[in-house]
């Protein structure tokens, strides 16, 4: 029974220095809660306008109470001396409450403005207070602050920023020998994004009416559309209604379907158009 007793004793010594070792790490063991953010890091170097940018953070509660949830605000902003209101909010993150001690990373999605010119953004986060918590007894670990750089999309072949549309198939569906002008005829077109990012708006897909196999200037604009919506890597099928009006000629043409990139710059226009397709008007 001794050597028992002086078992558990020495069990019990071994445990409290080792808890008094674990607290001894750090300079002051706070009443209440303390949150801090200790790290934030964007999971990309560069971000272009209008494009969200995954940031990664990890917070800790260094007090002994359990906080309550709590928000987390983000700011983004073209300068690095920005005055930062609570209406330019630009996400916010509600936070699970976190034990003594306790770590909580999570990630949050941040939409760069298109009207950013700038060669930098930067992004803000800052632990909103909650009235619950007490106050913080060290506010000034309460917020973060980086800066990302602002990419060109059209210096990325085939990368990240690449808007690359492409006319991968274009044909008539049953349509006659000789296609009378002023009635419909169908068409398919099959359309796909060979880069990672959808189409935005303004990108449009122009059916061409030509006299040879080659496009030019001097080439006819039969018809326009915008393009559909997409993702990334899937092709898209297209029907459409063409119409050749009276005031085109009668006899052998060529039609194409050429898409148009709108106010993205394309890093591959060798796929933005069609074969041609030989028609007769009548």
């Amino acid at each position: 029974m001794k050597h028992i007793y002086t078992l558990f004793i020495l069990i019990l010594q071994f445990s409290f220095l080792s808890v008094i070792s674990a607290q001894s790490t750090r300079d002051t063991l706070y009443p209440g809660v303390d949150l801090q953010i200790l790290k934030m890091e964007a999971l990309k170097k560069e971000v272009i306008q209008g494009e969200g940018i995954a940031v990664q953070l990890t917070v800790m509660n260094l007090g002994i109470t359990t906080s309550e949830s709590t928000r987390i605000d983000f700011w983004v902003s073209d300068s690095d001396e920005a005055m930062l209101t609570q209406d330019d909010v630009n996400s916010s993150k509600i936070i699970m409450p976190l034990k003594q001690d306790t770590k909580l990373d999570f990630s949050q999605l941040i939409v760069i403005p298109e009207e950013y010119k700038g060669k930098f953004v930067y992004i803000t986060a800052a632990i909103d207070p909650n009235p619950r918590n007490g106050a913080d007894p060290t506010p000034d670990n309460n917020n973060k602050f980086m800066g990302v750089k602002i990419g060109d999309p059209a210096s990325y072949k085939d990368g990240m920023y690449t808007y690359d549309g492409a006319i991968k198939s274009f044909v008539l569906i049953k349509a006659p020998k000789k296609i009378i002008r002023n009635k419909p005829v169908k068409s398919k077109i099959i359309f796909s994004i060979k880069g990672t990012r959808a189409p935005k708006p303004g990108q449009t897909i122009d059916i061409i009416l030509s006299k040879d196999k080659v496009l030019d200037a001097a080439d006819a604009l039969v018809m326009n559309f915008i393009v559909p919506p997409s993702r990334n890597g899937e092709d898209t099928e297209i029907i459409k209604e063409i119409t050749f009006g009276k005031h085109y000629a009668k006899g052998k043409s060529y039609i194409f379907a050429v898409m148009r990139s709108g106010k993205w710059n394309d890093p591959d226009s060798k796929n933005d158009a069609s074969g041609p397709i030989k028609i007769k008007l009548k």
